[in-house]
């Protein structure tokens, strides 16, 4: 299978032919003699904005597909003023190589790239990361993943190792295999604690193991250990309060209530804010004290309920779905306390307040009623 950046243009016609060769070779006389200038003692900041303006248009060529135009222009803009140019520019090199049909020569170059690049890691893992994608468009799916799999641990830091990282788990998922999913995660997990550098995606190997112990294998002991490692080995994660909030989910599925509450909390919370975080409030917030609510109808608590409910409105003063709040908050007055003026009264107020809402017609019929 031949791996291409989509349809290449149309062959020109003679006389076309003949225009956009000398536009090309004006174009890389211009490029060359731009080259030499900015990398000449005379260099100005004019003359590197000219470069930088003149490899945007091979880019640009590059995602037209014009990939002779493209070529001709990165070779001129070599040298380039800064070494991890040179690398980006010998990348779209290498695209192009296998864009026109030179498979082979473009995985030569993409490891001559990983190996130039050993220092910088975004270059050499996205290079790393094409030689995967050729090797999976050509069928050979064990060693694309070995080669997503390695550029995990080589390139943690790396921003293409996230994008590796979900390519090998969506694998597992592809052919239904959770279980092998999980020991290729907790093999992985290990290897980036050895690897001595920063384990970046650490937290997000505990976490994926964690749904997939909970979500695939029905093992949730195994998943609150993966949880509990990820609250305490990376406590800076992005993913705390999603760790968090999975806790609380599977307390709740054990019946484990009063549990569940305690972690809800712990999201639902007002955060203070330090030098590390800023001011901080959870994304999941509104969804830890929605869950909260739940759990104390459950319990038949329905003056907590009610309070968190209000808590809820405090909070979030833009919240788009604060009619509803307010009117199911309305609706336990009467219904889990018994209090009829409460109820009427929170349904009037919600009338004044949401007057073009739907929930403001329901609760406006409602006060009709004797």
């Amino acid at each position: 299978m031949r791996w291409t950046l989509g349809a290449l243009p149309p062959a020109p016609s003679p006389e076309t032919g003949e225009r956009e060769s000398s536009r090309r070779l004006a174009g890389v006389v211009a490029g060359l003699l731009l080259s030499a200038l900015v990398l000449s003692s005379c260099a100005t900041p004019r003359a590197e904005n000219l470069w930088h303006q003149e490899l945007l248009t091979a880019d640009r060529d590059f995602d037209h597909q014009r990939y002779a135009e493209a070529k001709a222009r990165y070779l001129t803009l070599k040298p380039s003023p800064e070494a991890e140019l040179d690398l980006y520019i010998d990348l779209q090199l290498a695209r192009i190589q296998v864009a026109e049909g030179d498979a082979a020569g473009g995985l030569e170059s993409l490891k001559a790239i990983e190996d130039a690049a050993s220092e910088t890691e975004e270059w050499a893992s996205q290079a790393r990361y094409l030689r995967a994608e050729l090797a999976e468009l050509d069928g050979e799916l064990n060693a694309a993943m070995q080669l997503y799999d390695t550029l995990i641990v080589d390139y943690p830091s790396s921003a293409t190792a996230q994008r590796a990282f979900d390519r090998v788990l969506r694998s597992f998922d592809e052919v239904d295999s959770p279980a092998l999913g999980v020991q290729w995660l907790a093999e992985l997990h290990q290897r980036l604690e050895m690897n001595g550098g920063e384990a970046t995606l650490a937290d997000n190997v505990l976490y994926e193991m964690a749904k997939l112990f909970h979500d695939k294998l029905g093992d949730d002991e195994s998943a609150i250990k993966a949880l509990e490692t990820l609250l305490e080995t990376a406590p800076m994660s992005p993913l705390q309060d999603d760790a968090i909030f999975l806790l609380a989910q599977i307390a709740r599925a054990q019946g484990r209530a009063r549990d569940a509450l305690t972690l809800f909390e712990r999201i639902a919370r007002e955060h203070d804010g330090s030098w590390a975080m800023g001011e901080y409030d959870s994304a999941l917030r509104d969804d830890a004290m929605l869950a909260r609510v739940e759990i104390f109808l459950s319990l038949g608590e329905g003056q907590a309920a009610v309070d968190e409910y209000q808590r809820i409105l405090d909070a979030f003063p833009g919240y788009l779905g604060r009619a509803r709040i307010a009117f199911e908050r309305a609706t336990l007055l009467r219904e889990a306390l018994g209090d009829e003026a409460a109820y009427r009264a929170a349904l009037e107020e919600l009338v004044a307040d949401y007057p073009e809402s739907v929930y403001a017609e329901k609760a406006a019929a409602i006060l009709t009623q004797p």
